[in-house]
Parts: structure tokens; sequence; C-alpha cells
């Protein structure tokens, strides 16, 4: 405390000192130095801290998916638990999810997933359950299953106007968010002399309708499957309206009958 006023008489006779020798009234000159500290010692009182590096606020969390399909409630719930050989989920008619636009199912499988005579793999499908041609005039579209109640292929005059968007996700039982795990874009197209309408996509060759997904019951627990589809006969920029069509998501162990 001493040391302090020694320095604070020391500042003071300096002062008095300075303003004698430039002609500054001294009364005058202490005033001008006080508002000068006290505007100083205003403004560290605003900036809160003197710190070169305050601490930074914290962060908005970013979900790890923004697609709506992963986000919001599923159209249906299945689950493909033991003693079970397959299960499956159709949608409304072509009524899709409103908030998302495709039919979304939940599939959960638990990890004793299996079935007698059966084995633990399984496949995840998804697919048009019929196809109906809207325009000029509703007519059927379709020219039978890829297998006996299986999924509708598209006939001739359909085949190119065959659109389908399967998304996968997954997510442990005990988490709030799916992960995507697959995705496919597919469109029919006629490629052989038999005039068969094939499914295809960029990059991945030729596709089996109900685009099977193969997969195993996770050892670490019940995992959640998500699976969105849509399929539309039309423009594919145009998913809308009477161009979609009713779909089906089906599990089933490998060997089940189809």
């Amino acid at each position: 405390m001493n040391h302090r006023h020694d320095l604070t008489r020391t500042f003071r006779f300096a002062l008095t000192s300075l303003c004698v020798a430039i002609g500054i009234h001294v009364p005058l000159c202490f005033a001008a130095t006080l508002g000068f500290h006290a505007a100083t010692q205003a403004n560290k009182d605003r900036s809160g801290s003197t710190s070169k590096n305050p601490a930074p606020a914290n962060k908005p969390r970013v979900p790890k998916s923004l697609d709506p399909c992963a986000v919001h409630e599923a159209d249906a719930s299945l689950t493909l638990g033991p003693g079970v050989p397959g299960v499956q989920a159709v949608s409304d008619g072509n009524y899709y999810s409103k908030d998302c636009a495709f039919y979304v199912v939940d599939i959960t499988v638990p990890s004793d997933s299996v079935a007698p005579g059966f084995l633990p793999s399984f496949t995840i499908e998804s697919g048009a359950v019929e196809l109906k041609k809207a325009y000029p005039n509703v007519e059927n579209a379709s020219s039978g299953t890829n297998y006996a109640g299986g999924f509708a292929v598209p006939n001739y005059n359909a085949c190119h106007i065959y659109h389908q968007e399967t998304r996968i996700f997954v997510r442990n039982a005990n988490a709030s968010e799916f992960t995507p795990l697959s995705s496919v874009k597919a469109r029919g197209g006629i490629t052989d002399p038999g005039k068969t309408c094939l499914l295809g996509a960029e990059g991945k060759g030729k596709l089996s309708f109900g685009l099977p997904f193969g997969s195993q019951p996770s050892k670490s627990g019940t995992k959640i499957y998500r699976v969105a589809v849509r399929v539309s006969l039309g423009s594919i920029s145009n998913w809308g309206g009477a161009n979609l069509q009713q779909v089906r998501v089906k599990a089933s162990h490998d060997g089940d009958i189809k």
C-alpha cells in the first residue's frame, strides 16, 4: 500500500512540474488527466475482459443427416424377430409420407433374428406392388412380377418411364439418429432382343426389381433399418400426383419361399 502511495505522489509531483513548465493551470491539468483515466477504465469495464483469447461460444449441434426421410416419423414399423421368416408393409395406394415424399418403413432386427429352416442373413427389398399408367388414360402397365409374390415389372410401353428411388438408413436401437447406408436411383430400359424391361442405374449396371439389399443381424445388439422408397411412371423430374405408384417394403431371411 505504501509503495502505491509513493508512486502516486511521484506522479502528482511530475505532473505538477510539467503543467507549470508548459503554462497550464495546475487544477485544469489534473482534471484532464483524471478524465482520461476514467474513460480508459470505462472502456475496460464495457469489454468485460482483458483476455486476448476469450472462451468461444458453444456451436450449434449439426445433425448427421439432413435427409427428411431420416428425421421424420415412419409410415409403418415392422419387426423381423426370432422365428419370423419375413415381414412386409404396403403403402396406402400411392400415398407417401408428406414429410419426405417417400413411403417410409422402419424394420427392427434384433441380434437373435432367425427362423427355423432359414439362414440368419436377410434381404431387404422395395418396389411397386402394381403399375398403373395414368395418362392419357388409366391402364395397367405391368407385365407381371419378377417372382411369385414379388415386385411389379413394367410392360414394354411403360418401361422407359419407370423410375424408382430407394434409400436405406440404419441406427442402433438406443440411438436417436439414422445413418445413411445405401441409396439407389434406378430406371427402366429395353436393351435385350426379347423386349424385356430391365432395371439399371448409373454406375451400378443391371439391377434386380426390388433392389435387394442384404445384411446380417448385428452381434452387438438390435438394429433398426429405415427404408424409404418411391416409384413413378413419368418424368423423373415429376414425382408427384398420379404418376406415383403403390409400393411395398419387405424383409426376409434368406431361404424364404418367394
